[in-house]
């Protein structure tokens, strides 16, 4: 695997510890895994309530195994798949991988199960630090209620990846937090309240 193109400033990329530390679980999609070879720790050093559980979308089981997740898996890592590749689960399960085997929906992992599991097992705030597909299936299928966005002054060209593409409607950012990291930004905005009154 290839070294990280860091597009984020230093000082940018600590701030994601503090949301990482929030959350019960944050969850990426194998694309992410395949380009940055993540770990996906907490590394804030403040006490947990309980471990973080890191999760991997992986609609046909192409996560390494010999990929930065797997090996520092401890029960603490899920893969969720449509793949009804057994030898490759088994293998996963066998490196304390835990693999979550659901119905496809058009080919892909279905993000509302993963949601419905996820609430189930009681874990209440996710954190998603997806690439270009999976911000916009998200976001598209109205499944987030806040967005922290880092924003670095860049000039990437035709080839950069874009962080959402083909939405299908404009999203209003409402009230915006804007922080500043370095010489990059953060905008933070409340999308909708998952705690109504």
């Amino acid at each position: 695997m290839r070294e990280p193109y860091w597009i984020t400033c230093e000082a940018a990329r600590a701030a994601v510890q503090p949301l990482r530390w929030q959350a019960d679980a944050v969850m990426v999609g194998v694309d992410t895994v395949l380009a940055d070879d993540p770990m996906l720790t907490d590394r804030s050093g403040l006490p947990r309530r309980r471990p973080l559980q890191r999760l991997i979308l992986d609609s046909a089981l192409r996560m390494p195994l010999e990929c930065k997740l797997v090996n520092t898996a401890h029960n603490d890592v899920t893969v969720f798949t449509v793949s009804n590749d057994q030898a490759k689960a088994a293998t996963l399960r066998a490196r304390s991988v835990r693999v979550e085997i659901l119905p496809a929906d058009a080919g892909r992992v279905p993000l509302d199960k993963v949601l419905d599991q996820l609430g189930a097992e009681n874990i209440i705030s996710l954190l998603t630090e997806t690439g270009t597909r999976l911000n916009t299936a998200f976001l598209a299928a109205d499944l987030v209620d806040r967005v922290h966005l880092f924003v670095s002054p860049q000039i990437m060209g035709s080839d950069a990846v874009p962080a959402f593409k083909g939405m299908p409607n404009p999203i209003q950012m409402a009230e915006v937090e804007v922080l500043r990291y370095g010489n990059d930004l953060g905008l933070c905005s409340l999308l909708k309240n998952p705690w109504p009154a």
